[in-house]
């Protein structure tokens, strides 16, 4: 009979083991993969150190490893996991308890004390279908939290290919500013010696002059720019703003697009990681519907106990029926069924505005590629060719000082024009990665 007694004490304290759901494991074992960086303490991290003149890619590699932002959305990730046993897990915890008689005729002290082990009185035990539903709805709320960490490693990637290539972007023009300021003064020196010989007017060097200075502003302008652009990549890359960080010394190579258009909207719409997470969102908002129908399921409790002596054992049990709860629990399932509808119709318009946002962005990155090559093909050495045409007219006195500023300032302008267009091809390109979730050049997922 004993042995009775114990078996009841240990199935309150059976009872509060977690009812893990299929799949967690898996899920641990993604989170742990994808943030294996992310366990040491930061001071203790053996992070790459970045060369001043590192790539994007170095500057990328190094971002997914130290930026703060990207870290934080994994330890979410990690939080929702941890909900998993707490959900799955019931509130209720053994409770053990004796009671003495003071008096008891012949009986002894020993016969007189009882022991009783049973579940904790102010938490029933849930019927074991409310946890496994519970576990499963906190397994997808973690999955769109892990969906969401994914989004940010993408949306990382295209802020720091736009950080770069806004840097590139700013070297090219103070290159193009220091070639304006040297042709300029070019021109200047030669309106003064037009002068000298006779052959030029006042107003020439007087307009040659002002072109100068304010080609000079310009440059200190752009100059002004760099410690700003510096410190943003290098945040990005979880480093200090005075980290040193050489400005590249052309634009990057253009990078190749190995998937179709077709192929990029239909993967926006369906791999898009917002269009996932709430996917999971709304697979969790059918396991709160299941779980607040289970409401309705009565809860029990039990208890046991015997005195030392082994004279009695006694086992005990309660129901609780929802009885006076009717109205709650129906308020609660509707409340359930609202919140699903809701993410099902955030869904459905985040695939819509992924398709939408993808076929702009198409668009964009195909007429940008048309400028590229016109001006690469055309504009360019047609440019060229007209600079060294008045350049030479100028000189001889057959072409005027405007004629000469002018062609100048085309050449200059078609430079500065086609660094933009590239800029923004990149840009856009990385925004297409970050949309369909893929490696535009090789047709599979980066990792960190």
């Amino acid at each position: 009979m004993r042995r009775r007694s114990i078996a009841v004490a240990l199935a309150a304290l059976a009872s509060g083991c977690a009812l893990h759901p299929e799949g967690e494991d898996v899920e641990r074992e993604r989170a742990a993969e994808q943030g294996r960086a992310y366990e040491k303490p930061w001071e203790a991290r053996d992070l790459p150190a970045l060369p001043a003149n590192a790539p994007w890619k170095e500057i990328l590699r190094r971002s997914f490893l130290a930026n703060g932002e990207l870290e934080a959305r994994w330890w979410e990730w990690r939080a929702a996991l941890e909900r998993i046993p707490q959900e799955a897990s019931p509130r209720t915890t053994a409770a053990f308890f004796f009671e003495h008689m003071i008096q008891g005729g012949d009986s002894t002290a020993w016969e007189r004390t009882f022991l009783g082990a049973g579940n904790d009185p102010m938490f029933n035990i849930p019927w074991p279908g409310k946890l496994t539903t519970a576990g499963r709805r906190a397994l997808e709320e973690a999955r769109a939290a892990g969906l969401r960490f994914e989004r940010s490693k993408f949306d990382l990637q295209r802020r720091v290919i736009e950080s770069y290539q806004d840097w590139a972007l700013l070297g090219e023009r103070l290159r193009i500013g220091e070639a304006r300021v040297a042709l300029l003064g070019a021109v200047r020196a030669a309106a003064e010696g037009r002068i000298s010989a006779g052959r030029g007017a006042q107003f020439e060097l007087l307009q040659a002059r002002t072109q100068e200075d304010l080609a000079v502003n310009a440059l200190e302008s752009l100059r002004a720019r760099v410690p700003v652009e510096r410190a943003r990549l290098n945040a990005l890359a979880g480093r200090g703003a005075g980290e040193p960080l050489d400005l590249p010394g052309g634009m990057p190579e253009p990078r190749s697009l190995a998937y179709s258009e077709a192929e990029l909207i239909r993967l926006a719409a369906e791999r898009s990681p917002e269009v996932l997470a709430l996917a999971r969102d709304i697979e969790a908002g059918k396991e709160g519907i299941r779980l607040a129908e289970l409401e309705f399921v009565p809860e029990f409790g039990l208890s046991g106990g015997a005195d030392l002596g082994g004279i009695a054992q006694t086992i005990g049990g309660m129901i609780t029926m929802p009885i006076l709860r009717y109205e709650a629990i129906r308020g609660g399932i509707e409340e359930a069924r609202a919140r699903l509808e809701a993410a099902s119709a955030m869904r459905r318009q985040a695939s819509s505005d992924a398709a939408a946002r993808m076929l702009l962005d198409l668009r964009g990155f195909s007429d940008a590629e048309r400028q590229i090559a016109l001006f690469q093909a055309s504009i360019l050495p047609r440019a060229d060719m007209a600079l060294a045409s008045t350049r030479a007219g100028y000189a001889s006195g057959a072409v005027s000082l405007r004629d000469l500023l002018e062609s100048s300032r085309m050449l200059l302008e078609a430079r500065e024009m086609l660094a933009q267009l590239l800029a923004e091809r990149e840009k856009m390109l990385a925004d297409l990665e970050a949309l369909a979730a893929v490696d535009a050049e090789a047709r599979v997922e980066p990792g960190v």
